[in-house]
């Protein structure tokens, strides 16, 4: 079963181009790859095969995912907030997936009352 149909659930411009990733590539060099917060709707590679096949969806070899995951490996943060899997809960001490649930900005794994899945 495809998850995401063309132009009725998935558009192509919502990926970044390889320009738009290598402008953020340059600003985070000029940043000092240092960031307080992220917040993206798609996880990073590494978390987001984990929650398709939590899920019980296919993990393919997504762009946008690996991107991410590029970043997350080399982005010093306090705390990534993602969404799209519909769930609620910490990752692990660093990324906080976010769906119905309303989150202050400066939370951290140790404020809340949840232990990581991870």
């Amino acid at each position: 079963m495809e998850w995401r149909k063309e132009g009725k659930s998935w558009w192509p411009d919502e990926m970044p181009s390889e320009t738009e990733m290598e402008r953020c590539r340059r600003n985070l060099d000029a940043a000092g790859w240092k960031v307080d917060y992220v917040v993206t709707h798609e996880a990073p590679a590494d978390l987001a095969g984990d929650l398709c096949w939590e899920c019980n969806r296919p993990f393919e070899d997504d762009p946008l995912q690996n991107f991410l995951g590029e970043i997350d490996r080399r982005l010093d943060f306090k705390t990534w907030f993602f969404g799209h899997y519909h769930d609620d809960e910490w990752r692990d001490g660093r990324h906080r997936l976010i769906y119905r649930d309303i989150v202050p900005v400066g939370v951290r794994r140790e404020d809340e009352d949840r232990e990581p899945v991870g």
